[in-house]
């Protein structure tokens, strides 16, 4: 089925019928191709049913006569429209995790700060809630915890989807480009789509004239095929000696260090194998508490290896270690332009019930602290989070019970610390987090069931949720858990364990309850 229009606004609206098995649909603008994307498709007749509008930008494209391609209905064909705005939905969300207007997100991309705006970019597909059609999105903020939603700045083409990159700042002038110039590197995932069949990964690179809002794609390799699925390239600059390195995947459980000079010509200078790490790496210098630092190599998993580093070659010290007691956090990225070192995860939530799904974990600043002979990672909440805190007074305390009120639209923080070896319980709903007195774990149920993907440690299954169990240190000196609409963080000990689960509670208003012996001090926060 064709149809015909006129393009007189800034966006065509796609209508997304979620659940629905999806169609190729192939849009022309005065017979040029420019977009091919697999859209959930309902049979249904008029009028037709979905869940949300997906826009596609056509702003430089105004006056052209439009021809969309596919087998699609009538149906399907009469619902696309045009407009000059992109509809938001006013569903219930987390207020600090973010997450995307509608689609489906994953790994974070692109993550760097300049002139006091941060800019997270990750995968997106705008057209379903499910993976595919990978594109970049783009989100700002000032503060790592209130994010807005920007234009989507990548979409596939006839060289591939666009898969997990990264960005830095041009200050060395590098490429003929301003100085103030961000500059991005990504793979392009040749054979991921019809329009790309035949062509191979190979990483790329892009800039943007506008302070991150437009990307241009440059035509040329930075770095050429190496080996099937090589991907997520990671670029940052070595002082000491005075070079750009990029960390790349290549497969299986290895990856490469490529080092450049001008951005353009990259060799490789170390192919690498870490048991058990793959895909999304970062190789970046993290403090030590107390003084001095350690190189890290980082994989999607959240396993890291620390070592040394002299700008070519990654020299490990020490077998794996896991940053996440849970396996819901995912494919973190260090930020580009803070002095601090800062992380931050995609979320693997399902959001069974929203037009979006995947969310964004709360930014956190990485140090590592000596435990025994070893050096351990230690992710702290950001400051950012510790001065927009504003305590909460419990609405009842009764004996040993202490209940504070959360009304779902805002985030609340409870901060356990032990005072005695009594243990404590903290309720919300179905969820209950929980440690007996002389175990060394926090006992968590209630978590939802995260479908076919082998994402829960130390877990059994009770009917649709989860109970797990979480190791944490004796005689642990705060513990904080973190409710965010559907998601919930828990830390110990200022970042010395990091669990994330998801959860489900559908009162508007609940109680969080919490049981506590008279030696333990409990104070909760609200964050919006």
């Amino acid at each position: 089925m064709k149809k015909q229009i006129k393009c007189e606004k800034e966006y065509l609206l796609l209508p997304i019928a979620v659940g629905k098995p999806r169609t190729e649909l192939v849009i022309y603008a005065d017979g040029e191709k420019l977009y091919e994307f697999c859209v959930p498709v309902s049979e249904g007749d008029c009028p037709y049913e979905f869940q949300y509008y997906a826009p596609v930008p056509l702003s430089n494209k105004k006056g052209s006569l439009l021809v969309l391609e596919g087998e699609v209905g009538d149906a399907f064909l009469e619902a696309i429209c045009l407009s000059d705005s992109v509809p938001r939905m006013k569903h219930r969300r987390p207020a600090l995790h973010f997450t995307a207007n509608t689609g489906w997100i994953n790994d974070p991309n692109g993550f760097y700060v300049q002139d006091g705006v941060y800019h997270l970019y990750f995968q997106y597909n705008p057209f379903d809630v499910l993976w595919g059609n990978m594109c970049w999105g783009h989100a700002v903020s000032s503060d790592l915890l209130h994010w807005e939603q920007q234009e989507t700045v990548m979409y596939p083409d006839e060289d591939g989807t666009i898969y997990s990159g990264s960005a830095i700042i041009n200050d060395r002038k590098l490429l003929g480009l301003p100085a103030e110039y961000p500059i991005y590197f990504y793979t392009c995932a040749g054979g991921k789509s019809k329009w790309s069949t035949g062509k191979k990964y190979v990483q790329k690179i892009a800039y943007s004239p506008d302070g991150g809002h437009t990307l241009i794609k440059q035509q040329e390799l930075v770095v050429d095929y190496v080996v099937d699925k090589n991907r997520d390239p990671k670029v940052y600059w070595h002082e000491e000696s005075a070079g750009y390195y990029m960390v790349l995947y290549l497969e299986g459980f290895d990856f490469a260090i490529f080092r450049s000079e001008n951005l353009i010509n990259w060799t490789m200078t170390q192919k690498i194998h870490l048991e058990e790490a793959w895909e999304c790496p970062d190789l970046v210098r993290v403090p030590v508490e107390g003084g001095g630092s350690r190189w890290m190599f980082w994989c999607a998993d959240g396993f890291y290896f620390l070592g040394d580093f002299d700008g070519y070659m990654f020299t490990p010290s020490g077998e794996k270690q896991e940053a996440y007691a849970t396996a819901i956090p995912y494919a973190a990225q260090t930020c580009w332009g803070e002095e601090r070192v800062i992380s931050i995860p995609w979320i693997r939530s399902d959001n069974v019930t929203s037009v979006y799904t995947g969310a964004m974990g709360i930014p956190r600043e990485l140090y590592l602290t000596r435990q025994g002979e070893r050096l351990v990672l230690k992710q702290k909440l950001i400051r950012e989070w510790e001065a927009q805190k504003v305590e909460i007074q419990p609405v009842r305390v009764d004996g040993n019970t202490i209940v504070f009120e959360y009304d779902g639209e805002k985030a609340l923080e409870v901060v356990i610390c032990p005072g005695s070896e009594e243990g404590f319980s903290v309720r919300l709903g179905a969820v209950e987090i929980s440690c007996n007195a002389g175990e060394r774990v926090l006992n968590v149920k209630g978590c939802l069931t995260q479908k076919n993907r082998g994402k829960w440690r130390n877990a059994e299954q009770i009917q649709d949720q989860f109970r797990q169990q979480v190791e944490i240190p004796a005689h642990p000196q705060s513990i904080s858990v973190l409710i965010d609409h559907e998601i919930m963080e828990i830390t110990v000990d200022d970042g010395m364990v990091c669990a994330v689960f998801e959860i489900q509670h559908d009162a508007k208003q609940d109680m969080l309850q919490v049981e506590a012996a008279r030696g333990d001090m409990v104070r909760a926060y609200q964050l919006s």
